[in-house]
């Protein structure tokens, strides 16, 4: 074996075999200094493929945004990498990878370049996200936004009807299903506090989402026309004739409806009053309740104006007739207040002495809340010096005489002495007509 390797050796073969690999072992060394390996980075157009295939499944393009271009970084020798374009090097997209309406992962295919020698190290994307959506049609809800504050005071809406109750519209799936319905707003052509008669007014429609956004920006404006009915609100009023039975009283007077919409020409409505008086209901002696129908249609005509339709044309009044009620409270003398009084000096003999019963009269409503506290039965004594007085009326200062009344109370006598005289003072049941006698007819 040796032998036959230094045959080998020593033969031209094994010289001519030795040049070549140090040729080119030389020649490679030159070349990693005249021409050495180089990095470039490139930016390559992506190229979509089957771009027909959404559009034969009704899918449009929706995305806002994405790359039309791979960052493309390769490897070669510098005489290569230097002359190198990006259009020697593809990269793709397949569309057809789009099956459904939405956001979709599409995959960007591995650059390949067309020059030998070039090797693709990296790229970037790898992946882009593209939307496509459906052309669908859509009926969306038309609905009226309106503030009582546009109406002038004493008016109401009558009616608010727009042209179209709902209204077609033909969009993007994704867009639509986000829209719930169109809205007309009335403040957007109305001021506040001015609309006092009918008005037929064309709107432009907002279009609100289901989470109640404004988007209108997204779509196409559609006009729309509403017409608008208003009513004045007249309040109705009953004047009372009469007094009922002496031991009864009005409770309240009330009218079924209380109030009446009216329609006509402007300027007769402006001059038709906020209230309307229909006319008296006679309370003359009366001791129950009692129910009449007034005429509100002559008393409107006389304005030249009518009800709104469906509006009553008569009125019930009702004036409520009940008793009145009478409480009895039990006092004693402790309970009597004695403004004016002078123990220091005076000695009083009051009679009676025993308990008293003071018969107060008035409505119901307001007898449910008296008490004894409030009567506050008052035995005034002010200026009055020594002597007898007869038939003194007790004063009631924290009663309301307007809604309370006496019906029946004892008169007092006071006798008023010295305290000196104490053992002189006379016994008013024995009283002579030469002791002073004053009576007190309050």
């Amino acid at each position: 074996m040796k032998d036959k390797i230094k045959t080998f050796i020593d033969s031209k073969t094994f010289y001519v075999i030795l040049s070549i690999v140090l040729a080119i072992c030389a020649w490679l060394l030159v070349l990693s200094y005249t021409n050495p390996i180089k990095t470039r980075t490139l930016e390559v157009e992506i190229q979509f493929l089957n771009k027909h295939a959404p559009a034969n499944l009704d899918l449009q393009d929706q995305t806002v945004t994405y790359p039309k271009t791979a960052t493309v970084t390769v490897t070669g020798r510098e005489d290569v990498i230097n002359n190198l374009s990006a259009s020697e090097i593809k990269t793709t997209v397949d569309l057809s990878q789009i099956a459904k309406a939405g956001t979709t992962k599409l995959q960007v295919s591995k650059p390949v370049c067309e020059r030998l020698g070039v090797t693709v190290d990296n790229y970037y994307p790898k992946t882009i996200e593209l939307t496509y959506d459906t052309v669908i049609r859509k009926n969306l809800e038309v609905r009226v936004k309106k503030d009582q504050s546009l109406l002038k005071e004493g008016y109401e809406f009558l009616s608010v009807t727009p042209n179209l109750s709902s209204l077609p519209v033909s969009g993007l799936a994704s867009l639509l299903d986000s829209c719930d319905y169109v809205e007309i707003d009335l403040t957007d052509s109305i001021t506040a506090g001015s609309l006092d008669s009918n008005k037929t007014i064309a709107f432009l429609g907002r279009y609100i989402s289901v989470t109640g956004e404004d988007i209108t920006h997204s779509f196409n404006p559609e006009q729309i026309t509403v017409e608008i009915q208003v009513a004045k609100k007249v309040t109705l009023h009953c004047s009372q004739n009469g007094t009922p039975n002496s031991n009864h009283y009005v409770n309240k007077i009330s009218i079924s409806p209380a109030y009446v919409l009216v329609v006509g020409d402007q300027a007769k409505l402006s001059n038709l009053p906020a209230t309307l008086d229909i006319g008296p209901i006679d309370v003359a002696g009366a001791y129950e309740t009692i129910t009449k129908d007034l005429n509100v249609l002559s008393k409107l005509r006389a304005y030249g104006v009518t009800p709104a339709q469906n509006q009553n044309t008569t009125a019930k009044v009702t004036a409520e007739i009940l008793k009145y009620e009478t409480k009895e409270f039990t006092f004693n003398l402790s309970n009597i207040s004695l403004p004016g009084q002078d123990i220091g000096r005076f000695k009083y003999s009051i009679t009676p002495e025993e308990e008293i019963k003071i018969s107060v009269r008035g409505r119901q409503d307001h007898m449910r809340n008296l008490t004894a506290a409030k009567i506050n039965p008052t035995l005034n004594l002010e200026g009055r010096g020594m002597g007898t007085y007869n038939n003194i009326q007790l004063e009631y200062p924290d009663l309301d005489k307007e809604i309370y009344t006496i019906l029946e109370a004892p008169l007092f006598t006071v006798v008023i002495s010295n305290i000196e005289d104490d053992a002189q003072t006379p016994n008013p049941t024995d009283l002579t007509p030469a002791i002073l006698d004053i009576s007190d007819t309050q």
